[in-house]
C-alpha cells in the first residue's frame, strides 16, 4: 500500500488508532558511547594479544620460552570461604602476574573470559581457622585439585567470579600496566580510529551472525521470584562491555511484553540474518535508558563466539528492518529516529509499509547507509519520545531532512504526532515501568496528527517549534526532564548563527561598509555601475551575476541610491554601457536611482551636513517604488565626497558611516588608490570595514576595459573561504556588455559548493546557507551535485 494523497485517511487511521508508543525515559547516549569504546578497545586487545605487537603495547614483560609474562601494577587479591571435614577455613588468593601464550590453557574449563590469557597463582595462600598451616607456590588449578580435592575448587570458582566481575574486559586489566590508558589511545595503537562508529580493523577477530535465541530465560540463584522481564534485563547487563568466550552466552530475545515492551532489537541484513542487536538497558540510578549495539565475534580455531558491545565494523551502519526495505513490494517507508518506535509499529504496519530507523553518533548522519531509501516514498515521523519534546523533534527532523536532500538526494514528507505520557517520578526496575504503563498507558493525541506533504507546510510547523524554543530561557529547558539529545538539539539551535544579510553575496552586507579602490582608469566606477544595476535588477537577472565564478549573487529586488560625484553628466552613457545588460528592462528600472552629484561643493562628512545625506536617503523612499527603503548606497568617489581631507575628516567620515549603518543599509565606497596602489588612510577612515576590494590593471593608460582587471579581496570580517581569497581576473566585453572571468580556478557550481560547505561548517545551518547564497535547497542541491 502506498500512502499517496488518495489514501491519507488510511494513514490517519493507523496513526490515530493503531500507533504503538513506547516509554518516555531519556536515553543516555554518553553511557552508550563509553561502553562501546571500552568494548572496542577490549576487542582490539583480544584480537592482538597473541600477535607480535602485544609486548610493545604493554611496554613490559618477560618471555619464559612459551609466552610473555606481565606483572600487574598491584596483585589481584581475593578471599574464599571453604568448608572441609576438618572445619571451615578461609583461602586468600593473590595473582601478581598473567601470561600470554599461544599454547596456554585457559584457567577453568569455562574460561576466565580472557582468550589466551592465563592468570598465575601467586606466592601467598594460607589455610586458616584450626587447620594446620599449609602453603604452596606456583601451582595451577590442576594442582589445587591434587592438594585439597574438589572442595578447594569451589573456592577457586568464587575467586574466578570475583575477578571476572572486577575485570570484565581486557581493557580494564591491561590499562593498569600498559602506558596506553584510554580506549582512543588503544585504538590508534592497533591501527583503528578511536570513534564508536568508525570502521574497525579487528585482525584475528571476525564478526558473525547471531543464532536464534532460546525462548526460555535462564534464572540465577535468588531470581526465582523475579519477573521474566527483570531477569532478561539482568542478563543483558552481564554483557557489558563484552562477555566470556564459551558455550554459555547471555540470551538476546526480541520478545514482547504487554504488546509494547521489548528489550532487544535485531538489525538484519538483506538475507534476514541478524548481524547486530540493540539491547535496551535501564539504569534506576540515573533514571535513564541506554540502547547499546552488540555484535558477536568468532576467532580462529575456537568453536564459540564472544559478544562485544560495538556496532558493525563497517563504513556505514545499516537501517533497521533492512530486509523489509529491500523487498520490491515496499514503496512507502516511515522513517523515525527511534529504533524502539520502528520495531513496535512494524508489527502492526499495513501491507507495503515499512518502519525503519538508524543508529549513529549525534548529528553524524553520514555514518548510516541511506541508499535503501532511494526511489521510495519516505515519510519522517516527528513525535515526542524518550525525553525529546515535539519541538526538539522538529529540530532533528530538519537536520535529517536537510542532510538527506543535500547528501543523498532524498526528499521527505512528514507526519506529526504527539503522545501524552504518564508522569513517572521514579522507577526501580523494569517492573515499575511496566506497572506504570499498564495502569496509565501513553495516550496518542489524534488532534495533533498532521500530514505535511511539502516543505512549505513543514516549515510553518518548524518555525512554530523554533519560536517556542527561543521563548524559553536555558534555565527552563535545564529543568525539563529531557534527554541529552534534546539538550544537544536545543543548544545547537540557540547557538546557531544568524544568516548574514547580504545585498550582494559576498561583497555587500546590510549595515556594513565595503570599499572598492583602484588607481585612475582602472575601471572601478564601471564595475560599481554594474554591481548597482545587478542589485536593483532582482531575481529576473539571476543568470547574469556580475562575477559568477566568485558567486557575486543578489537575491530579491533592492532599491539603490547611487551618488555619482565624478562622471559630470556622463551618467546616462555609463548606464547604457555598464548597466543595461544586467537589467531585465533597461527603460524600466525605477529602483536604480542614479544621482549626479558632480555639482556638489561641500564636505559631506562634516557633522553639519550629515542630516542632508540622511534626508536624501529618506526622500528616496518616494522615488521609484513608493514606500521602499534604500538597501544599497553607493558613494563614487570618496575623494569628491569629502572635497579635500583635513585631520578631522577620517573621524567625521566614521561617524557618518555609523549613522548610515544604523539604518541597516549596505554601503559601497568607491575610492582612489595612491601611487603605491593602496587606499590612503583606509583603516583610519573605515574602522570595522566589512570588506575591501582592490582593483589593478597592467596598463592604466589605455581605457579599454577588455584588458583584464585583477581583483584582490582584502581583510574581511565575514570569512570568505581561503580557497576563494586568492586574486582573480575579470574583463569587460564590448560585445555583450557583461563582465567575464579570465581563467577562473573554479566554475560557479564549484564556488557555490565551497561557500555552502563553509557556511555549514561554521554553524549557519542549511537554511541560512541557502538564504545567504540566494538559492533554494533543491536548487543548491542540484548545482553542488552536478557532475
Amino acid at each position: 500500500m502506498n500512502f499517496s494523497a488518495s489514501s491519507n485517511e488510511r494513514m490517519r487511521k493507523f496513526f490515530a488508532d493503531g500507533f504503538v508508543p513506547v516509554d518516555n525515559i531519556s536515553e543516555d547516549i554518553t553511557r552508550r558511547d563509553s561502553s562501546c569504546m571500552e568494548a572496542r578497545a577490549s576487542l582490539l586487545i583480544e584480537a592482538n594479544c597473541i600477535g607480535e605487537l602485544f609486548p610493545a603495547f604493554m611496554k613490559c614483560g618477560r618471555h619464559d620460552g612459551t609466552g610473555w609474562i606481565f606483572r600487574l601494577s598491584s596483585p589481584i587479591s581475593a578471599k574464599s570461604e571453604n568448608k572441609l571435614s576438618q572445619g571451615t577455613f578461609q583461602l586468600q588468593w593473590s595473582f601478581p602476574e598473567f601470561k600470554v601464550s599461544k599454547s596456554s590453557v585457559i584457567i577453568a574449563d569455562k574460561a576466565t573470559g580472557w582468550n589466551h590469557i592465563q592468570l598465575w597463582i601467586g606466592d601467598r595462600r594460607q589455610i586458616e581457622n584450626g587447620m594446620n598451616l599449609a602453603s604452596f607456590t606456583n601451582c595451577n588449578k590442576q594442582g589445587l585439585n591434587n592438594v585439597h580435592n574438589r572442595e578447594l575448587l569451589a573456592g577457586f570458582q568464587v575467586v574466578e567470579d570475583a575477578i571476572q566481575k572486577k575485570y570484565c574486559s581486557l581493557y580494564r586489566l591491561c590499562t593498569r600496566v600498559s602506558p596506553y590508558k584510554t580506549p582512543e589511545q588503544i585504538c590508534r595503537f592497533f591501527g583503528s580510529r578511536g570513534e564508536v562508529f568508525a570502521k574497525l580493523k579487528s585482525g584475528n577477530m571476525h564478526p558473525d551472525c547471531f543464532l536464534q535465541a532460546a525462548p526460555a530465560v535462564d534464572r540465577q540463584d535468588g531470581q526465582m521470584q523475579w519477573t521474566e522481564e527483570r531477569v532478561l534485563q539482568w542478563n543483558l547487563q552481564q554483557i557489558l562491555p563484552c562477555t566470556l568466550a564459551g558455550p554459555q552466552q547471555p540470551q538476546l530475545s526480541n520478545k514482547y511484553y504487554d504488546n509494547w515492551f521489548c528489550q532487544v532489537f535485531p538489525f538484519r541484513n538483506e538475507y534476514g540474518e541478524i548481524r547486530m542487536q540493540l539491547m535496551k538497558l535501564y539504569d534506576p540510578e540515573t533514571q535513564t535508558k541506554c540502547l547499546i549495539p552488540v555484535t558477536t565475534w568468532m576467532r580462529g580455531n575456537y568453536p564459540y563466539n564472544q559478544y562485544f558491545c560495538v556496532p558493525l565494523p563497517e563504513d556505514k551502519q545499516p537501517l533497521y528492518n533492512l530486509d523489509l526495505l529491500l523487498d520490491s513490494e515496499t514503496e512507502t517507508v516511515i522513517l523515525t529516529d527511534s529504533v524502539e518506535l520502528a520495531d513496535s509499529n512494524q508489527r502492526k504496519a499495513p501491507a507495503g509499509i515499512v518502519f525503519t530507523s538508524f543508529i549513529c553518533s549525534p548529528g553524524c548522519y553520514e555514518q548510516v547507509d541511506w541508499s535503501p531509501l532511494r526511489e521510495k516514498e519516505v515519510w519522517y515521523l516527528v513525535a515526542n519520545h524518550s525525553g525529546i519534546s515535539l519541538e526538539a523533534a522538529y529540530l532533528k527532523a530538519k537536520d535529517i531532512a536537510d542532510f538527506l536532500l543535500a547528501q543523498e538526494d532524498i526528499s521527505l514528507k512528514y507526519i506529526q504526532l504527539k503522545v501524552e505520557y504518564p508522569i513517572l517520578r521514579h522507577f526501580e526496575s523494569v517492573d515499575t515501568l511496566l506497572d506504570c504503563y499498564r495502569n496509565r498507558k501513553p495516550e496518542v493525541k489524534p488532534e495533533s496528527l498532521l500530514l505535511l506533504e511539502n516543505d512549505t507546510d513543514f516549515e510553518v510547523q518548524y518555525q512554530k517549534a523554533v519560536e517556542f524554543i527561543h521563548s524559553k530561557p536555558a534555565e527552563w529547558w535545564e529543568k525539563e526532564n529531557s534527554s541529552g539529545e534534546q539538550s544537544r538539539l536545543i543548544e545547537k539551535e540557540k547557538k546557531s548563527l544568524t544568516a548574514i544579510s547580504y545585498v550582494m553575496h559576498p561583497i555587500l552586507i546590510r549595515g556594513e561598509v565595503t570599499m572598492l579602490y583602484a588607481k585612475e582608469k582602472t575601471g572601478k566606477s564601471a564595475l560599481a555601475y554594474s554591481i548597482a544595476a545587478r542589485v536593483a535588477a532582482g531575481n529576473s537577472a539571476a543568470s547574469k551575476m556580475v562575477v559568477p565564478e566568485q558567486w557575486w549573487a543578489a537575491k530579491g529586488k533592492h532599491k539603490v541610491l547611487y551618488l555619482d560625484f565624478e562622471n559630470k553628466g556622463n551618467i546616462s552613457n555609463n548606464q547604457t554601457k555598464f548597466q543595461d545588460a544586467y537589467l531585465p528592462d533597461a527603460a524600466n528600472c525605477p529602483d536604480l536611482l542614479m544621482k549626479d552629484m558632480s555639482g556638489s561643493d561641500i564636505d559631506w562628512t562634516l557633522p553639519a551636513h550629515h542630516q542632508k545625506l540622511l534626508d536624501m536617503i529618506d526622500d528616496a523612499q518616494n522615488s521609484g517604488t513608493p514606500g521602499v527603503d534604500v538597501d544599497l548606497l553607493v558613494i563614487d568617489t570618496y575623494s569628491a565626497f569629502v572635497h579635500g581631507e583635513t585631520p578631522q575628516t577620517p573621524s567625521n567620515f566614521r561617524d557618518l558611516m555609523n549613522k548610515l549603518r544604523s539604518r541597516n543599509i549596505a554601503i559601497l565606497i568607491v575610492h582612489h588608490a595612491n601611487h603605491e596602489g593602496e587606499a590612503k588612510g583606509l583603516k583610519e577612515k573605515c574602522q570595522g570595514l566589512a570588506l575591501s576590494l582592490k582593483l589593478t590593471r597592467t596598463d592604466v593608460v589605455q581605457e579599454d576595459l577588455e584588458d583584464p582587471v585583477t581583483i584582490e579581496y582584502g581583510d574581511d570580517r565575514y570569512g570568505i573561504p581561503k580557497k576563494l581569497k586568492k586574486p582573480f581576473q575579470i574583463q569587460y566585453s564590448n560585445k555583450d556588455k557583461l563582465w567575464h572571468s579570465v581563467d577562473p580556478s573554479y566554475d560557479e557550481n564549484e564556488t557555490l559548493k565551497i561557500f555552502y560547505n563553509n557556511y555549514i561548517d561554521r554553524g549557519y545551518g542549511r537554511d541560512n546557507a541557502c538564504v545567504m547564497l540566494g538559492l533554494g535547497k533543491t536548487a543548491i542541491n542540484d548545482r553542488i551535485n552536478k557532475k
